[in-house]
């Protein structure tokens, strides 16, 4: 016998009567919501602060209290269920609504309007305010999509608004249940707009409170929009929907675009393709340029464009940031991503920003090893080793003295960097290139590329010997400052015709280890205590070090590790030596 369909999440928050049943759906104890409810007095349930829009002026943000932002992301999750759900009975095939949703964005948003003759703008007023206790309340109360008890619907208002210290109450912006309770309550005016856009021959869309409307027609219809005194005005049945659905708008942010002119929704031009305006990229380019050559950055404001302050300063992350979002509109419009060496453009730009954020920005050594495990070991040792060490000890704060670099798919993507000795000998020799961006300039941390002395690294040693005039051979060197601030450093081997590779530091014990009857077996085509790789008979490098070494620390000894830690001391600590003769001989 089939068992019967569970019980979806809106039917489950329809049958709550109150408290107890809202805690079990949420999945919250019932103290903590009776806590979030009531026990959080009302001057800390917010923090309050604002930052700047892009357009000028400031956005208020109410960041709710940590107990309280606990609830609150319940909540809003159980929400998103429920609007999902309604949207798919509903037979929604594209929604109009793109803020606040999963898979949907500002990109998505604009890609409606592209390519059309005549798109306008709308600005819903006081959005977020106008959203109170009361509109909450009774819209997940008297709501056919909802009808929930009325204790449940006041218990829900109550989680999200907060007073506004004039005898009124808001939906917060910074709170997690916001946006998805803002999307319910203005989702009648979606399909009232909806309507009336198909009826006018128009797309429709929503994106927070920017409404947009576009056409091909020989004339924009004047229900939605008519000119007025050589001046765009909101259409009467248009605004009168608006109004009947409980909201105003903003009429001093109405904005027709005609076919010809720079057409711009959510921030992205649509003419043709979605894509950043121009004006936006200059000011980005410029802005990353000031990064490099200063470490300083300021935000796009066109009214004082060469003027710093502090109060426009811009962090490294915001930059990356808007560099992303220029990426991402080019993906979305179809350009293909070049070959990383043939970047050039936003692309470039991008790259270069990772490139200054993880090898110049730094503020501890970056290590950057050449397997994909060899970190495993190294993290272990200096948990064990590393306080014997003046540059290797723990921070006050207890932060590991050294980073070590993930390879990511947005490291392989824009350094080549997913592990091997090839690319770390690529990453070198482009080294000089790549960082020519920054000048003379020199960072405060070195990177350390850590590589096993083997026959792998040979045509890096080859690099290393033709940039420097050195007394010994590379191979035996306890580190090699290649340049500026970039080392490298191999593992070490008792004379010049020996190999070592990290392993080979790794307790016998450990190596020793069968598991599900397999023994180790370093891979590739040499041979390993006289035996051949054989996928039935070994497991690998990664299997020792996570689940023989990293699973079982305490049962090793990684004292054999003590040599490459006091390579890693000795680069750290010649670093400042390197940078104080280049400050000196200027």
């Amino acid at each position: 016998m089939s068992s019967l369909p569970s019980e979806s999440t809106l039917e489950r928050l329809k049958a709550c009567k109150g408290k107890l049943g809202l805690a079990m759906l949420l999945g919250v104890q019932l103290k903590h919501l009776t806590h979030a409810l009531y026990g959080i007095p009302m001057p800390v349930r917010y923090a309050v602060f604002t930052i700047p829009k892009s357009s000028g002026g400031v956005r208020i943000i109410h960041a709710p209290n940590d107990r309280l932002k606990f609830v609150q992301s319940a909540l809003a999750a159980v929400l998103q269920e429920c609007l999902i759900e309604i949207e798919t009975k509903s037979g929604v095939q594209r929604p109009v609504s793109h803020a606040f949703h999963p898979k949907r964005s500002i990109f998505s948003n604009a890609w409606v309007h592209r390519r059309k003759r005549f798109v306008v703008n709308f600005d819903l007023q006081d959005f977020f305010p106008s959203l109170h206790f009361g509109r909450v309340c009774k819209f997940f109360e008297k709501s056919s999509d909802f009808q929930l008890h009325p204790k449940v619907a006041n218990l829900i208002a109550n989680l999200a608004t907060h007073p506004d210290g004039a005898g009124g109450t808001f939906l917060p912006q910074g709170s997690p249940c916001s946006p998805v309770i803002s999307n319910l309550l203005t989702r009648p005016l979606d399909l009232r707009l909806r309507k009336l856009a198909q009826r006018c021959d128009c797309r429709y869309s929503r994106y927070a409170d920017d409404l947009t409307f576009s056409s091909n027609t020989t004339a924009f219809p004047e229900a939605i929009a008519k000119l007025d005194n050589e001046c765009w005005i909101a259409g009467d049945e248009f605004e009168k929907i608006v109004v009947q659905s409980g909201f105003f708008l903003n009429h001093a942010k109405t904005r027709m675009a005609l076919k010809g002119t720079r057409q711009v929704v959510t921030g992205l031009v649509v003419n043709k393709q979605v894509s950043v305006n121009r004006d936006t990229y200059k000011w980005l380019r410029a802005a990353c340029d000031s990064m490099f050559k200063k470490g300083i950055a300021s935000r796009h404001d066109p009214r004082t464009v060469k003027v710093y302050t502090m109060a426009r300063k811009l962090e490294l992350k915001q930059l990356i940031g808007h560099a992303e979002h220029v990426f991402h509109a080019r993906r979305k419009s179809g350009i293909e991503l070049p070959a990383m060496s043939l970047m050039k453009g936003p692309e470039l730009l991008l790259k270069r920003l990772i490139y200054y954020e993880r090898f110049f920005a730094h503020d501890r050594p970056i290590v950057i090893c050449e397997g994909d495990t060899d970190y495993v070991y190294l993290r272990i040792a200096l948990a064990k080793f590393g306080h014997q060490f003046a540059n290797l000890a723990p921070s006050k704060e207890g932060l590991p003295a050294i980073r070590f670099l993930r390879f990511t798919p947005v490291i392989g993507r824009f350094t080549g960097l997913q592990g091997g000795s090839d690319q770390l000998k690529t990453f070198l020799q482009n080294w000089d290139v790549n960082m020519a961006m920054v000048g003379d300039r020199y960072p405060s941390q070195p990177v350390i590329l850590f590589m096993d002395n083997d026959s792998g690294a040979n045509a890096t040693m080859q690099i290393l010997r033709g940039k420097k005039v050195i007394s010994q051979d590379i191979k035996m060197m306890e580190f090699t400052h290649a340049t500026k601030n970039l080392y490298v450093i191999f593992t070490p081997v008792p004379d010049v015709k020996s190999q070592s590779c990290i392993e080979d530091f790794v307790d016998p014990t450990a190596k020793s280890v069968k598991l599900d009857g397999k023994t180790f077996h370093p891979g590739g085509n040499a041979t390993y205590q006289g035996k051949k790789w054989s996928d039935t008979l070994h497991y690998g490098k990664r299997v020792l070090a996570e689940k023989v070494v990293a699973e079982n620390v305490a049962k090793y000894d990684f004292s054999l590790f003590k040599p490459i830690l006091d390579r890693l001391d000795k680069a750290i600590a010649d670093y400042p030596k390197q940078v104080a003769k280049i400050v000196a001989s200027k």
